[in-house]
């Protein structure tokens, strides 16, 4: 994910990792604080385990941490040994089809700017205790 905060100001410096602002700023209406950096990165990793919870804590009951994709072939190839009926692979296969609508990608690409919406919070509250 790519985060540019434009120009977004705080009233105080913020400490949050993915949108630092330590650069002190000031107006007419005294001091505020502005983005540590023009553009930042963070990189995310979607993983998916399917746990059988007749089993307990077995060792056997979970799949191991994965893709959407690899968690079905082990389900599949391992079903018997991990204690999965037909039932229970085929509700994992379909909430596994639906993890791709699900993911990070898709959740704040279909939202567009949008899915920051706390960038308007400060502005208004700025605007408002000016």
């Amino acid at each position: 994910m790519m985060l540019n905060q434009n120009d977004v100001a705080y009233e105080v410096p913020s400490n949050d990792p993915w949108m630092p602002a330590h650069t002190e700023m000031e107006d007419s209406l005294g001091p505020f604080w502005v983005r540590d950096y023009y553009v930042n990165l963070m990189g995310c990793i979607e993983q998916y385990q399917m746990c059988n919870p007749n089993k307990g804590n077995d060792p056997s009951a979970c799949t191991k941490l994965s893709a959407s994709s690899q968690v079905l072939v082990e389900m599949v190839s391992n079903g018997e040994n991990m204690g999965f009926n037909l039932y229970q692979i085929s509700i994992a296969g379909r909430i596994m089809e639906n993890a791709a609508a699900m993911n990070m990608y898709s959740v704040v690409s279909s939202r567009g700017a949008s899915a920051l919406n706390g960038q308007y919070i400060f502005f208004l509250i700025h605007l408002q205790t000016r």
